[in-house]
């Protein structure tokens, strides 16, 4: 490949890293608003019996798990990034 092509490759890897990077920070961002809102306004409503604890407990076991996937996702791909230009023996 020419020069001028990996110069443009090399562009386009660091913009699509910038992108994926802040939708991961939008997902992890948007995931911890639906959690604080949850506790906010459905705990005490929980405390009370208002709201099915177990579907309340459930709900907030399923966001507590997508934030840590969202978190791992992106270790995962920084780290795996990180890898793909070591030279390999």
């Amino acid at each position: 490949m020419p020069a001028v092509e990996n110069d443009q490759l090399r562009s386009d890897s660091a913009i699509w890293r910038l992108v994926s990077g802040s939708m991961i920070g939008t997902l992890v961002g948007t995931s911890i608003a639906i959690l604080t809102f949850l506790l906010f306004f459905l705990y005490p409503r929980s405390l009370s019996g208002e709201v099915n604890p177990a579907l309340f407990q459930t709900t907030i076991t399923v966001i507590l798990a997508a934030i840590f996937s969202f978190g791992a996702s992106a270790l995962y791909r920084s780290h795996h990034h990180h890898d793909s230009g070591k030279e390999r023996p």
